[in-house]
């Protein structure tokens, strides 16, 4: 920027310029303002008492802008057509508010157990069935449902669906399928009574340590009579269907010329009755001989898993039939052909533990909804143990796969493998906070 106080002045800038005129064009001048004016062009003064008071202004200008209303007749159907409108309104507001409520909280939280999964979900079913056909769960007739498709939902209710499997049976000589979800043998026994609509005095004719899809089971109804055999005369009770079935379970074979009466051994066993076997041989012999019966395997819930414990055997006393064949004179063979007992042997009894860790149930019903009979292609049993360990940890010890071994068995296994790995090798342990 140049210094102010170098510049020259302004005068000697312009010097001696000329500026061209600019020419301008005046108004005339108004009338009143012109010389001479016209007196009669300025507007007249009023006189200052003739005018309003500012207050006779004011109340003028509000009565102009309100105006009087003038009352409107309005009829009773317009009125009703008023109230209607507004009440449909009223219920459309509170329709929304219901709606809106409803998106917002979507019902009760409820956890379904099946198929081995756990399905949680939030449900406004009134019903457990309502909610099962939410989740398109389908019930087959005899699957069992806990708590029942009739009850009302709970928040954080857990339902189990537990799937129902057909056994063959043979009762009374017909063949009839059953289907249950008990593996245990007096659950089935109540499913089978049940369907067929069968009586108490049906039992297993040979129960089952286990129920399994590919079991063979017995039915029969009990009959009661006496069976006279080599001098005794027994009194029975037994599960039988024909007199071959009454001698089997009695112990009494019957040489190659003996026969039975009044029924053959062929024939249907009648009940109340009694049935004489009748010896044809060449000498017959009757021996006292002690024998010992064998031994069972009962639970003790007082005795952890893993172990045992054994009551000693008390030998029993039978006696016992034998047709001899004679060769000149001397006895060449010796074969029994009865053994009627006469005083009762006592068993050796061996019980294993069933005390387990409460935490196994509980990984149970997590993996499996507690079905210890629960079989796959991969994983079997309650506690979902995959084939392979199971065979690497010693369950073939057992059964060819957990599904097929009972309750205790399947802890023992899961405790060995629980030392190895603990419970985080099951994905219910690590769920359940196990360690």
């Amino acid at each position: 920027m140049p210094d102010l106080s170098d510049l020259p002045p302004i005068q000697d800038l312009l010097g001696d310029a000329e500026f061209p005129e600019v020419s301008r064009d005046l108004a005339s001048p108004s009338p009143a303002r012109a010389a001479p004016h016209d007196e009669t062009a300025w507007l007249p003064i009023p006189d200052g008492e003739d005018l309003p008071t500012i207050e006779q202004l004011q109340a003028e200008s509000i009565e102009k802008a309100n105006p009087p209303l003038e009352p409107v007749k309005v009829s009773r159907k317009h009125l009703f057509q008023r109230s209607g409108i507004i009440l449909l309104a009223a219920a459309s507001v509170f329709g929304l508010y219901f709606l809106v409520s409803g998106l917002l909280d979507a019902g009760d939280d409820v956890t379904i157990r099946v198929d081995g999964r756990n399905i949680s979900t939030e449900t406004g079913a009134q019903s457990v069935g309502g909610v099962l056909r939410e989740k398109n769960i389908k019930v087959g007739k005899y699957d069992s449902v806990s708590p029942k498709v009739s009850s009302p939902i709970e928040n954080e209710m857990t339902v189990k669906v537990v799937r129902s499997f057909p056994v063959a049976v043979d009762i009374d000589g017909q063949p009839e399928t059953v289907f249950t979800t008990h593996s245990q043998p007096e659950g089935f026994l109540a499913d089978a009574r049940n369907q067929l609509k069968l009586g108490s005095e049906v039992i297993f004719r040979s129960p089952p340590n286990q129920v399994g899809r590919n079991s063979e089971i017995q039915l029969r109804r009990e009959k009661t009579g006496t069976l006279l055999v080599d001098g005794s005369a027994v009194n029975y009770k037994l599960p039988a269907l024909t007199v071959a079935e009454l001698l089997d379970s009695s112990g009494v074979a019957l040489g190659p010329e003996d026969y039975t009466q009044p029924v053959a051994v062929d024939g249907l066993l009648p009940n109340n009755e009694s049935i004489t076997v009748v010896r044809v041989a060449t000498e017959s012999v009757s021996v006292l001989e002690a024998y010992s019966a064998d031994s069972v395997s009962l639970p003790d819930p007082n005795l952890p898993i893993g172990e045992t414990r054994v009551t000693l055997a008390v030998d029993g006393v039978k006696r016992v039939t034998y047709s001899v064949r004679n060769l000149d004179g001397k006895e060449s063979s010796r074969k029994a052909i009865s053994a009627v007992t006469v005083k009762e042997a006592v068993p050796a009894v061996s019980y294993f533990g069933t005390l387990a860790d409460p935490r196994w149930d509980k990984i149970a019903e997590c993996e499996t909804g507690g079905n210890w009979a629960a079989y796959g292609p991969t994983y079997q049993g309650g506690l979902g143990i995959f084939h392979q360990t199971w065979v690497g940890f010693g369950g073939r010890d057992f059964a060819g796969n957990a599904g097929n071994a009972t309750r205790e068995e399947q802890i023992i296994v899961a405790e060995r493998i629980r030392k190895r790995y603990g419970f985080s090798a099951w994905g219910c342990g690590r769920q359940l906070g196990y360690r």
